[in-house]
């Protein structure tokens, strides 16, 4: 490998001075400031490169390497004479920089990747001149570990410009704890890597435009960065809370944007906030900091980890850029970003209309993602998403919406509908109307029923759905056999706590040979008529007559009973029924797929120490539109029962009821909008009387 040294024919990677005792010189020894006849002006201007092997004009101790002098070599590259022409001239002022400041010298050669011509002979001059007529001592010290909580910090554009250009050219001492030099964005070859290295340069190069134009109203606008910190609650005070659940207006479509919200703007944060920007990271977060760089800055004011009460809030970052793609191998860099955002005067500062509040979520990963139904990981995310949404009662934010959506989900292992709960009991103690971007989340597609459903059925508060969601059923059903979805979990587990004790049982007529050493009423199945007058309709779907009721190979069942016990007549839906459904409303594809792949009607779940069995009846509905509203009714209580059924989006896109039953046999039939309906896609038989029911064999 050939010397750096301009002339040195050794294959050396280092040249060493013997009178400077630089083991990494760029210079002869001859040429050394402290050599014989040395001790030329540090202040007179060099004409020649920082790197000329000229023995006329011996290198000072800013082009050798002295800490003094580090604005030395900045305030020379800001000048017509010493500044760079070519990419390689910015590696070698950030290999002298970094040999002045006693780090690891060498080339930061990944830096040439993204050098436009603009940089290098508009941006950096500027960008030298202010860092050497700036207040700030070389080599930036690391942030240091204080707290911010309760304070707040006002940079000037002009301000943030100046810390953000010290970490691009890399003014932190080399490998100290706590740098924020760009470096390792350098070395890093990723798409994403050098797509926000292109945002970094784009910002530096629109700021070093204002202020060599000269143009104030940019450069000496005010970004302000403030610390939130909330109380944090216990279990006890949210399972409490009278608070109404408020509506949550979803943002549906994966091109909807959180950063195109006019509220406040949620940060998915890292605990360390800016998270991966200057690293790896690709995601949220750090897109937002590559489009809006001034976010950086708040890494120096906050460099220590958030507490499990605390959150960030940023005004007034600017947007410089926009991006396409997502994650490491496609975000790109996507040109300039007009930002419309309207200028505020507060306090005499003219300040951006915009506002972020970062707030971080746990990593539960892959092998941890139980952990987040637990009564501590479920009051730590309570708590802060409280602090960010509340935003310390700041009336600069009254009344505006905050922009949410899957915080903690990806790669951090978080259960997207779990997480919706989290945040909508959060904001609705909070008093801040959410705007949910679901980014084309699947297992969200069924939010807004979900919510209604749990209202109309009798959960309307913050303290009913917390104590639902720390319910140790909620819980055994989300990790357990079943593998429920939390949205039919916390609505399983309403239901069993909606339930009276169970009333006495039938004396006449008495059950069936086949179900005497059985007979017990369903742990879920007993709800009283007052119950089922309270628990509404399910869904606000008009009301149609159902294609198993309307064929014409079905039979209405206008008297299906004279006795208490007598089953019903066949109404079971035929072939006709069904030859309408690829054009239906309701995707009903996957709910079939899933009936078929298990037991007919029954997905088996876990046997329980009193010998029932959980089990969930399901039933597809076949008409164009959903039924409003559908009951079962079977032999397991004698007839006596009509129980609603609630619909569940995502995991199985249909209306399903669990119940605890004991082993045993059983005939049952729906009543779809007020119709006898006999699915024919589960099993049938007919009882004594000749009447079809769908039958189960349970155990």
């Amino acid at each position: 490998m050939t010397c750096r040294v301009p002339g040195c024919t050794e294959q050396h990677t280092t040249h060493f001075c013997k009178w400077c005792k630089d083991k990494n010189s760029n210079h002869f020894s001859r040429d050394c400031w402290y050599g014989p006849g040395g001790h030329t002006s540090a202040t007179q201007p060099v004409h020649s490169s920082f790197w000329s092997s000229s023995s006329s004009s011996r290198q000072s101790p800013a082009h050798h390497g002295l800490p003094a002098n580090v604005k030395a070599i900045l305030a020379n590259y800001a000048t017509d004479y010493g500044r760079a022409k070519e990419p390689r001239d910015v590696t070698r002022l950030l290999s002298s920089l970094q040999s002045a400041m006693g780090g690891r010298g060498g080339s930061l050669h990944g830096v040439e990747k993204v050098m436009t011509s603009t940089f290098i002979n508009e941006t950096l001059p500027v960008l030298c001149d202010v860092l050497s007529k700036s207040d700030l001592s070389f080599p930036l010290l690391p942030p240091s570990s204080h707290s911010y909580s309760g304070t707040e910090a006002h940079m000037t554009a002009r301000q943030c410009f100046v810390l953000i250009g010290a970490d691009f050219l890399c003014l932190h001492k080399h490998g100290h704890p706590g740098s924020l030099n760009f470096d390792r964005l350098f070395d890093n070859k990723t798409p994403s890597a050098k797509a926000k290295l292109q945002c970094f340069i784009h910002y530096l190069d629109t700021m070093a435009r204002a202020i060599k134009q000269g143009k104030t109203t940019e450069t000496e606008r005010v970004v302000i960065f403030r610390a939130l910190d909330g109380p944090g609650a216990g279990l006890d005070e949210w399972a409490r809370s009278t608070i109404p659940l408020m509506d949550v207006h979803l943002m549906i479509g994966k091109d909807a944007s959180i950063f195109d919200s006019k509220g406040i703007r949620g940060d998915f944060a890292n605990a360390h906030i800016g998270g991966g920007t200057l690293g790896n990271g690709a995601v949220q977060e750090e897109i937002l900091f590559s489009i809006e760089p001034e976010c950086l800055v708040a890494q120096h004011l906050f460099p220590r980890p958030m507490g499990s009460t605390e959150a960030f809030m940023i005004v007034g970052s600017r947007t410089f850029s926009t991006t396409t793609g997502y994650g490491r191998d496609t975000l790109s860099f996507a040109g300039h970003a007009h930002d419309t955002a309207p200028m505020r005067h507060t306090n005499g500062h003219s300040v951006l209309g915009k506002y972020i509040v970062a707030f971080d979520a746990v990593n539960f990963g892959k092998h941890r993602k139980n952990h987040q139904y637990d009564e501590t990981s479920v009051v730590r995310d309570l708590n802060k998403a409280h602090t960010a949404f509340h935003s310390n009662g700041l009336t600069v934010v009254d009344g505006m919406p905050f922009a949410t959506g899957n915080w903690g989900c990806g790669v951090f292992g978080g259960d997207p509908q779990w997480k919706f709960l989290i945040q909508w009991c959060a904001a609705s103690r909070a008093g801040r109307r959410l705007h949910y971007y679901t980014r084309g989340e699947q297992s969200l597609i069924g939010a807004k029923d979900f919510m209604h459903s749990l209202k109309d059925a009798g959960c309307s508060t913050v303290g009913h759905l917390v104590q639902l969601m720390c319910d140790g059923r909620t819980r055994g059903a989300i990790g357990g056999w079943t593998r429920m979805s939390a949205f039919d979990a916390v609505m399983a587990a309403l239901m069993e706590r909606s339930r009276p004790p169970p009333p006495p049982l039938p004396r006449t007529p008495s059950p069936p040979p086949s179900l005497q050493q059985h007979w017990h009423l369903p742990a879920l199945a007993d709800l009283t008529r007052e119950a089922r007058q309270h628990a509404k309709e399910v869904s606000a779907a008009p009301q149609t007559v159902t294609n198993e009721a309307a064929s014409g190979d079905q039979k209405e069942d206008k008297n299906p009973r004279e006795d208490a016990c007598a089953p019903m007549e066949d109404t079971s839906d035929t072939k006709s029924s069904m030859e309408g459904d690829d054009d239906m409303d309701i995707d009903t594809a996957k709910a079939v797929a899933a009936d078929e792949e298990t037991t007919p009607l029954l997905s088996a779940a876990e046997k329980s120490g009193d010998s029932k069995i959980d089990h969930i009846f399901k039933y597809v509905p076949t008409a164009h539109t959903r039924p409003s509203k559908v009951e079962l009714k079977g032999s397991f209580d004698g007839w006596h029962g009509g129980y609603p059924m609630y619909w569940s989006a995502g995991e199985h896109n249909c209306f399903v009821l669990p119940l605890s039953l004991p082993p045993g046999r059983y005939m049952y039939k729906f009543m779809v909008d007020g119709r006898w309906v006999c699915s024919s896609r589960q099993p049938t038989d007919q009882d004594e009387a000749g009447h079809t029911n769908n039958v189960a064999n349970i155990g």
